[in-house]
């Protein structure tokens, strides 16, 4: 899918891009505003260059295989009296990383939730782009990332109330978050631009369990099998402890001033110019 030079505008409903495909799909020159999602990408493949993302619900969110965060390490289970617990398992590893987003150049801003939202192992790049203005900026909710995945040359502020512009849970891999401007330029404000140190709670279970040997840390529900041999009863005990950890961010630096980012004007259509300057960007 290729789309050059276009205007895709919505009623506040639906969405403006959908992608499902892990072929090559190509944005440019483009603008897409005015949807619940601008962008929604599931197992794709996406290069979006000198494109605008704006006013919609959601900016851009990316999904597909081993979603979501799973904290495999950072805590300790209770002990079980007279028998073993299982803790959850670690996220298995990440074999390919066949789906990269790319947003060289962009404008992603004024988007209500959030700019891009990332549930799955990714190798994400921004370069030269504008993140600003959203409900949030960037948040990544995968346990893995490609170590060469990165936001950088960018300006990225205004999103949200809070100090946080770019939030990830990620446990391995790197995000490389340097040569950006954030506004914020002298520490503590400068660090607080991002959240890499995360709690999450996890639950313990032990196995081969009665209530009496659960121990005090571990809360037990009672069950039954019914069976030829009538009911079998056995206890199912489970304890909720915090898992800590932090995710692997490179920075090397940062920009003093704005950066002259996002799409090369003279380069854009006189159509997407006259929504740019309808959308007040």
């Amino acid at each position: 899918m290729t789309i050059d030079d276009s205007v895709i505008l919505g009623k506040n409903a639906g969405t403006g891009i959908s992608a499902t495909s892990s072929d090559l799909s190509l944005f440019r020159r483009a603008l897409v505003a005015g949807f619940s999602d601008g962008m929604r990408l599931d197992t794709a493949t996406l290069e979006v260059y000198d494109g605008t993302i704006t006013k919609n619900t959601r900016g851009v969110t990316i999904t597909g295989p081993q979603a979501g965060v799973h904290p495999g390490t950072g805590f300790t289970c209770p002990p079980v009296i007279q028998t073993s617990f299982t803790p959850p398992p670690p996220p298995p590893p990440v074999t390919t990383w066949r789906r990269d987003p790319v947003f060289v150049r962009c404008d992603i801003a004024n988007n209500g939730e959030y700019a891009i939202k990332l549930h799955a192992p990714e190798l994400l790049v921004v370069e030269e782009s504008n993140i600003k203005g959203n409900g949030a900026g960037v948040i990544v909710e995968a346990d893995s990332l490609h170590q060469d995945s990165r936001i950088v040359k960018s300006n990225v502020y205004g999103n949200g109330a809070g100090p946080v512009q770019i939030e990830t849970f990620h446990q391995t891999g790197q995000l490389n978050i340097s040569g950006n401007y954030w506004s914020k330029i002298s520490d503590p404000e400068l660090s607080a631009s991002w959240g890499a140190s995360h709690t999450r709670n996890v639950t313990c279970s032990a196995t081969n369990c009665t209530s009496s040997n659960c121990g005090s840390s571990y809360s037990c529900a009672s069950n039954y099998y019914n069976g030829q041999q009538g009911r079998t009863y056995w206890t199912s005990c489970t304890a909720t402890v915090p898992a800590t950890w932090s995710s692997p961010v490179s920075f090397t630096g940062f920009s003093p001033t704005e950066l002259p980012a996002g799409p090369r004007k003279a380069d854009l259509c006189d159509m997407v110019k006259e929504e740019r300057s309808a959308q007040s960007l």
